[in-house]
């Protein structure tokens, strides 16, 4: 019997690490063109460009791997049906339903170091692949002008109608500045545009003229030319400081997640009945933390559901390779996704309990799972 077991787990394991890394890179192949363009077109140092992949495939890997385990599941058991392995073990006497026990238990085992890895490892690479990129835009601002469209810098409309993308270098340059006491046009001819310090965007603008008008009733007017000028565009550092720091729900490690929801609901102990509006935010605000903290546990435990879900529907269709099972895959985790997003958006509304809303995609995949199983197994 241990034999047995250790071999399904064995035949498990090689589809599933295909799977991860097909999956992954097939996720990641849009990022992967953004990340040759910022290394190869736009002059970011390699090294970043490689800690950009280092942290984005937390992200990515939190979504491939209860698929990976639903396109093992099929791989394996379509193979071992198709060559009736599964036929010899239950003619041997073998009971499946003690194989699936010694299964879930190691699976159990993966779903809890995978919940530990949502709740405090993956929020802090979202949020240090967030600095990350935010330091890219200011240290090479320019990345951020696209040449032929107007871009908002503050209160900069810029157009560019070339760029060099490894220099930096702006052609044909078009700036309208706008003042609490006029307008400010300015055109050049060439120009750079580079941080300088933290908080401060500097423009080097070369063989231009500019024209402003003042006043109320824009009666001051004022032309000239220049050889070269320098505009110091100075960022709101409110909004600087934010999006350095600040962590979104899914950039908070558990610990964060727990005291903010004990802080909203003593807040919404504070408010009277009456004020329906500042309760009714409080508590949209504390469904969202649990929200997040239920998707984080519900997603891992979906892959020991999604390999249970997987023995019944592959024995009847017999998958033997990644082609089929990836496509059977794709169409039941979107299903699960959409029941999954869907349950976070009611759950935000404060229309259905978090818990509720969150793990209904698993109750419905476990009860259709169990009953197939039931059906395949009694046969």
């Amino acid at each position: 019997m241990k034999r047995i077991d250790r071999y399904v787990l064995k035949s498990l394991f090689f589809p599933f690490l295909g799977s991860v890394f097909a999956l992954t890179m097939i996720l990641l192949t849009n990022s992967i063109f953004q990340l040759m363009d910022l290394l190869v077109r736009k002059g970011v140092p390699s090294g970043t460009v490689l800690k950009v992949v280092f942290l984005t495939l937390p992200f990515v890997m939190n979504m491939t791997f209860p698929m990976s385990f639903l396109v093992a599941g099929l791989i394996t058991f379509g193979r071992m049906a198709g060559q009736n392995e599964i036929l010899c073990i239950k003619s041997s006497g073998i009971d499946w339903k003690r194989i699936f026990y010694k299964l879930a238990i190691a699976m159990l085992l993966v779903a809890f170091l995978n919940v530990i890895f949502n709740l405090f490892v993956l929020p802090e690479t979202n949020f240090r692949l967030k600095q990350t990129l935010f330091e890219i835009r200011t240290k090479k601002p320019a990345i951020e002008i696209e040449a032929g469209i107007f871009n908002k810098l503050e209160n900069y409309l810029i157009y560019a109608s070339s760029k060099d993308e490894k220099t930096g270098e702006l052609r044909d340059i078009k700036i309208q500045e706008v003042r609490r006491d006029g307008v400010r046009f300015i055109s050049a001819s060439r120009g750079k545009i580079y941080s300088a310090r933290k908080g401060e965007i500097i423009m080097e603008l070369l063989d231009g003229e500019f024209i402003e008008t003042r006043g109320e009733k824009k009666e001051e007017f004022r032309r000239a030319k220049f050889k070269e000028d320098r505009l110091v565009v100075k960022l709101n550092e409110e909004a600087f400081y934010k999006d350095m720091v600040f962590r979104a729900d899914r950039d908070k490690p558990l610990t964060i997640l727990l005291k903010e929801l004990q802080d909203v609901r003593k807040e919404l102990n504070t408010f009277p009945k009456a004020d329906k509006v500042s309760r009714n935010f409080s508590r949209r605000r504390a469904n969202a933390i649990l929200s997040e903290i239920n998707t984080r546990i519900a997603l891992p435990i979906a892959s020991i559901i999604f390999v249970l879900f997987a023995f019944p529907v592959a024995v009847k269709f017999r998958f033997s390779g990644y082609g089929s099972a990836l496509g059977i895959s794709f169409f039941f985790f979107i299903l699960y996704y959409i029941l999954l997003l869907t349950g976070q958006e009611l759950s935000r509304r404060t229309l259905f309990n978090p818990f509720v809303a969150i793990w209904t995609p698993n109750f419905i995949f476990a009860c259709v799972a169990a009953m197939l199983l039931r059906k395949e197994l009694a046969k």
